[in-house]
């Protein structure tokens, strides 16, 4: 990754990615966006992140505190059809 000097947005998201593969981020001066979504990165491993990469914004996106609320089916109305 050393050699993409002008890269600006990492998305590392659904990957499998570890804290020792990350060391080389800092050689990229122009990333300003991180994506680590769902992946195994410790908190800790993103707070050093944000530390070493100040410049850089870094989303995580949710880390399991989302509730799952069933929806109804989608319901398709024809004007015509359509009593008023």
């Amino acid at each position: 990754m050393t050699k993409l000097k002008e890269l600006k947005l990492l998305s590392l998201s659904g990957t499998k990615i570890k804290s020792t593969n990350l060391r080389s981020l800092s050689t990229l001066p122009k990333l300003t966006q991180l994506f680590v979504w769902n992946t195994p990165l410790p908190p800790e491993e993103i707070k050093r992140l944000r530390q070493e990469l100040k410049t850089t914004a870094i989303e995580t996106g949710d880390r399991g505190d989302t509730v799952e609320i069933k929806l109804n089916p989608p319901g398709i109305e024809n004007e015509e059809d359509r009593t008023e």
